[in-house]
């Protein structure tokens, strides 16, 4: 689907944050980004992935998130009794019969000059625990922090019924068992259509970033990178000697970087590739 959607990491969620991959893939590389547990995000597209789990596309930047935790143990299969986003929505509709309720700040709010309000931002959650009858509300944030915000800044969240999605994902089959990529490649993509990446296991696989084809054969217009230059395919690796084993990538055209040793993702072009770019 491609409709804007609201979403928060679910209050039941261990992690306090989750990584931003580049494509619809659990196997992808990590964007300098993430999502955290303490904001909304809006997304603009729901998708299948190739590896069984379901992932949202982030409106407001590059990069996808996963609605399913995953198992390290077993190819990076997704648990589908571990949910970690929760579609949401907002309302202006709230009053002390709803306290304490979870809120969604709608307009940035900052008094330095005040010792009792809250600072907040633009998407920040937060609790209402208090309304007087001025239409201020008082708030705990982040880190436990208290203080005041204006009642209009606000909006209470509510969440919405995910089980059309997730039992659809269900009745597609999707077990904790990733699904194979496809396996027929097609042949006359550019060459920077693609990326190349390993499971866990080793094994390379290889995705188009403008089709969203996955597969395990490598695409006729990267046989020849196999041989001579690798520059032409979307994912090159040069070694470096001081920081190890970079990847060049690209996500909707725009090249990032990937260091195989540090785990670090990066926009910037590492000095050692300039050469490379």
């Amino acid at each position: 689907s491609s409709d804007t959607k609201l979403f928060r990491v679910s209050k039941d969620c261990k992690y306090t944050s989750l990584h931003v991959r580049a494509m619809a893939d659990i196997r992808s590389a990590k964007l300098p980004s993430i999502i955290v547990k303490s904001k909304t995000f809006e997304i603009n597209e729901i998708r299948e992935g190739s590896d069984g789990n379901v992932y949202l596309k982030l409106k407001d930047r590059p990069g996808w998130v996963f609605m399913y935790d995953f198992d390290e143990t077993r190819s990076m299969a997704p648990v589908m009794s571990k949910v970690l986003l929760q579609e949401v929505s907002g309302t202006k509709q709230f009053g002390h019969d709803d306290l304490p309720f979870d809120a969604r700040v709608v307009v940035a709010y900052n008094d330095p000059s005040s010792g009792t309000t809250l600072p907040v931002e633009m998407n920040d959650i937060v609790v209402i625990q208090e309304i007087n009858q001025q239409g201020w509300c008082l708030a705990t944030g982040r880190n436990d922090q208290q203080g005041w915000i204006p009642k209009d800044y606000v909006e209470r969240m509510q969440n919405v019924d995910m089980t059309p999605l997730l039992s659809q994902n269900a009745s597609n089959g999707q077990t904790n068992a990733p699904r194979a990529p496809t396996s027929n490649a097609p042949t006359a993509d550019a060459a920077e259509d693609w990326t190349v990446h390993k499971t866990p296991e080793g094994r390379e696989y290889f995705h188009n970033v403008k089709t969203q084809v996955t597969t395990w054969d490598r695409p006729a217009c990267l046989q020849q990178g196999r041989s001579g230059s690798s520059a032409s395919a979307s994912t090159s690796a040069f070694k470096s000697p001081n920081t190890g084993v970079w990847q060049i990538a690209y996500s909707q055209g725009k090249p990032y970087y990937y260091n195989t040793s540090t785990n670090k993702t990066q926009w910037t072009c590492p000095p050692e590739l300039e050469g490379h770019k």
